[in-house]
């Protein structure tokens, strides 16, 4: 039989000897899907197509969370619940 190979693919050796970096485009491409996220939520508030009741703006979401965090009740829950999660 005859035998077959194919040809190794040289590393690459640039100016500094360390890969390439991705393009820009790649690099931001992980952070735009979240940014649609949050100005299509607060768009969607906003035209009132969802009652805040019942979905929050994202400006209201992170202000209960700024005061639940400063006033010590949500660390205090939550350190609750992980340590109950743990010793089950």
């Amino acid at each position: 039989m005859a035998e077959t190979s194919l040809p190794a693919a040289a590393p690459w050796a640039g100016a500094s000897g360390a890969a390439p970096r991705p393009p820009m485009s790649d690099r931001l491409l992980p952070f735009i899907g979240p940014v649609v996220l949050f100005i299509v939520w607060d768009l969607v508030v906003r035209m009132g197509w969802i009652k805040p009741i019942l979905l929050p703006s994202p400006a209201d979401t992170v202000a209960t969370l700024v005061t639940g965090l400063a006033g010590g009740a949500l660390l205090t829950d939550f350190a609750v619940t992980v340590w109950r999660t743990l010793q089950a």
